[in-house]
Order: structure tokens, then sequence, then C-alpha cells
């Protein structure tokens, strides 16, 4: 069996998405606003799927392939950007967690 090189996609979610993001909302969390502005779209949505959690990303309709060895660290922003944790205030929230920008890859599939 021969292994296919895949051209992938870096995607950047920047401060400024997290900022114009809106947590636990799919459509317009940061990492759904970073995919708007890297496929110059407005239909984006993140998910996740299954027991395991696996995060789902999808564009104009079309499900995106993340490499497995992104899961983990899109997860993690998810649950510090999406406020996982039980705490009485924001300020208390923040003071322990605080999600970063981060970039992750995805396997070029299709172009728009």
């Amino acid at each position: 069996m021969t292994d296919i090189e895949v051209q992938r996609k870096k995607i950047k979610v920047t401060q400024e998405d997290m900022d114009k993001g809106v947590p636990q909302d799919c459509e317009h969390c940061a990492i759904a606003v970073a995919l708007k502005r890297e496929y110059k779209t407005d239909n984006a949505e993140v998910r996740l799927h299954g027991s395991d959690a696996t995060p789902v990303m999808v564009v104009d309709g079309k499900e995106l392939n993340v490499p497995v060895h992104y899961e983990n660290i899109i997860l993690d922003f998810m649950s510090e950007y999406d406020k996982q944790y039980e705490y009485t205030t924001d300020e208390e929230y923040y003071s322990r967690h605080n999600p970063q920008p981060f970039e992750f890859e995805v396997n070029v599939i299709w172009e728009s």
C-alpha cells in the first residue's frame, strides 16, 4: 500500500478571532470565525462528534479532514475557550484558564 501525500492548509486562530467569537456556539466560536476568514465564507461550524468527542469542522457543507495529532490541541482550546470548568466569576475562571491563539492544519481535500 502506498501512502498518498496530501496538501495541508494552516488555520490560525488569532486573538481577534477569539474576541469576535462566541463561546459554546458552533457557528460563531473562535475556530469557526478563523475558518470563515481563511475560506472566505460565512458558512462554517465546529462541533464534537461521538463518545470520544472528535472535533468536526464543516465549511460550506463540506467536512474538513483534521489530522489526528491536532485533535487534542483543538479540544484543549475548546475546553478553555468554552469555559468548560465551573467557577463563581469570570475573574476566577481566567485566573486559572487563559485560552491563547493557536494554529492547526487540515488536510486539503478540496479547494473553494
